[in-house]
């Protein structure tokens, strides 16, 4: 499976868009999802929060292309 964007433009979403900064290990997380591999950390690690940003960024990504503007209209 593809994924849209790319790693670098991830982590500026993410440190500039939702104000995260992430470690070292975390970045690793966010390139493991752009590589479809599966993500393994303990608890307590931030995996959770890395899994939500990215889904953000990609959701950032497609907002567009999903929604028409007859969906915005009441």
């Amino acid at each position: 499976m593809d994924r849209k964007g790319n790693y670098e433009d991830c982590l500026k979403f993410i440190e500039n868009v939702l104000n995260i900064r992430l470690l070292d290990f975390q970045k690793e997380f966010i390139k493991g999802y752009f590589e479809n591999r599966i993500v393994i950390g303990g608890r307590g690690t931030g995996r959770t929060m890395c899994r939500n940003a990215y889904g953000k960024y990609i959701d950032s990504l497609t907002i567009d292309e999903n929604h028409t503007d007859e969906a915005f209209k009441r």
